[in-house]
């Protein structure tokens, strides 16, 4: 009975302090929002852009055509690959 009696103690503690946290933390937030809200837009515009002559990269050609032959030359190695493991297993 007395043991309950302090758990009963100890957790009503725990609740009132996560309520206070809880309530530090919200006003907090809302604090922020307001302050937030109030500053405005970060982002400042300098200067307008300026649409480049010719693009500088990436070579979107160049890494198509080299993924591609990539991607043949590993298909071939494998199925060589694969054939020449295929063989020696029945050699043996």
């Amino acid at each position: 009975m007395q043991e309950s009696g302090i758990e009963y103690v100890r957790r009503l503690r725990d609740v009132k302090y996560f309520e206070t946290v809880f309530e530090l933390l919200a006003r907090q937030y809302e604090v922020a929002k307001v302050d937030e809200a109030r500053q405005g837009a970060v982002v400042q515009i300098v200067d307008k852009a300026i649409v480049p002559d010719r693009r500088s990269s990436p070579l979107r050609t160049l890494i198509t055509l080299g993924a591609a032959m990539l991607g043949l030359f590993l298909g071939i190695g494998w199925t060589l690959a694969t054939e020449g493991m295929t063989r020696l297993s029945k050699q043996s």
